[in-house]
Parts: C-alpha cells; sequence; structure tokens
C-alpha cells in the first residue's frame, strides 16, 4: 500500500488530471451535495460564531496548535509555506507567519484576483513588519500588496507546505470552506502544471479541534488534505 502521504497526493493529481476532471464533476458528486454543504456551513458559522466570543479559549488553543506544527518535522523540513492571514473565529497563523519568516523560511499569503474568484500568493518580505506588507481587501480581509512578488504556480519551491483555512474537516482528508472555490480553483492550478518541477509537500487544514468530524458533505473533486492542525495536535489524514 502507498504511504497515506503519497496516497493523498496520488488521489489529488489523479482528481485533476485532464482525463478525469470532466467526469468528476459530474459523477462523483452526489445530487444533493450541494445543499448538505449549505446546510453544514450555515451550522459551523452558528457554532464559530459562539466559539469566537471566546476569546481567551482561541488563543490558548491557537497557541498549543502553534507548538505542536513548529516542533513537526514537517515544518522543520519546509523551506517554503503557503499561509492565509487569519481573521475573525479562524484560528491564528499571524504567529507562525512571524515564526517562519524569523527562521529564515519563505511565507507566502494569498491575495484575491479583483472580479474573479480566482487568487495569487504574494512572498512577505522578512526586513519588514508584516502588517506593514499586509492592506484590507473589498471582502474586509488582510491581503498581501501588490508590490510584493508574486508566486508563479509553474514555480512552487521545493519543500512547500501549503495551509488551508475551512469551516470544517473530516478525519479522512475533506475540507469544506465557505463556498468559494478559492483554494480548489488555485491547487487544481497548480497540479494542472505541465512544467511545475515540485508539489507540495502536504496540505495541511487549520483550525479548531470543534471544526473535526468523521465525516462532511464534500464530492470527490473536492481537495483533499494530508494533514489537519488543531489544538490537539498534528493529525495525518487516513
Amino acid at each position: 500500500m502507498l504511504p497515506p502521504l503519497i496516497k493523498k497526493i496520488f488521489l489529488t493529481l489523479h482528481i485533476f488530471s485532464p482525463s478525469n476532471q470532466a467526469q468528476s464533476s459530474v459523477e462523483t458528486q452526489k445530487p444533493n451535495a450541494d445543499e448538505e454543504k449549505k446546510k453544514f456551513r450555515k451550522m459551523m458559522k452558528e457554532r464559530l460564531a459562539v466559539y469566537e466570543k471566546d476569546f481567551l479559549k482561541m488563543q490558548y488553543h491557537a497557541k498549543n496548535a502553534y507548538n505542536s506544527f513548529i516542533n513537526s518535522s514537517l515544518y522543520k523540513e519546509s523551506r517554503t509555506i503557503l499561509a492565509f492571514v487569519s481573521s475573525g473565529f479562524e484560528m491564528d497563523t499571524k504567529a507562525i507567519i512571524k515564526k517562519a519568516l524569523r527562521d529564515g523560511k519563505r511565507v507566502a499569503v494569498p491575495r484575491v484576483v479583483p472580479n474573479s474568484n480566482d487568487m495569487d500568493f504574494y512572498f512577505l518580505n522578512n526586513t519588514e513588519k508584516l502588517d506593514s506588507q499586509l492592506e484590507r481587501s473589498s471582502f474586509n480581509l488582510l491581503e498581501p500588496k501588490y508590490s510584493l512578488e508574486k508566486l508563479e504556480v509553474q514555480c512552487l519551491p521545493i519543500h512547500t507546505l501549503i495551509i488551508l483555512p475551512g469551516l470544517a474537516f473530516s478525519r479522512n482528508g475533506a475540507r469544506l470552506g465557505r463556498g468559494k472555490g478559492f483554494y480548489d480553483r488555485y491547487i487544481e492550478k497548480l497540479y494542472a502544471q505541465t512544467q511545475v518541477i515540485h508539489l507540495p509537500t502536504a496540505l495541511i487544514g487549520w483550525g479548531f479541534e470543534a471544526q473535526v468530524f468523521d465525516e462532511i458533505p464534500c464530492g470527490e473533486h473536492d481537495i483533499m488534505l494530508t494533514h489537519i492542525l488543531t489544538e490537539k495536535g498534528l493529525l495525518m489524514c487516513e
């Protein structure tokens, strides 16, 4: 059998191969999957809205997750991290972004392409304060400034980790986002590159244990994670 990490990457490659993309979008998702996702998103937003009110608890859990991550072999062996800038009920990512920059790793964060459902990643500088490199978007999210260096998808560096947000995750690697498909499209585009030399070392769902379930609604064309990080530690998906 393939090791779990290699198996996840193999499955992602299989899903996004040209011969399977059209078929998967038609055949693999249940007819009511969209409705199931809609209901699950509503439930999770209500749950996390309550969770967000306990700031001290969120901070404590984020610190535990941070310690687990920086002591993991995934982090220690990584050279580049594609992360997101957390907001609202999301588990804090700023601490790990700053830590990675201090450790000499390259860190890139996403910016939505105007008038589209696509995004690009931009590298942060380790010589400038994080906040000075970010600005508020039309979605009221912190995004990197255009003046920063953009990561070209065909030039993904070796030993890259991708950290993904989500409303919910399953132990087998399924992820439920907010419904816009930004990360699904970006990673699909990444794997579709015929000239890409390096693939991500891991796709890591970043959230609280309250967001992890045995099963969540998804279709086989959705991105499958290799790991999930919560306050309880780093889980390798089944």
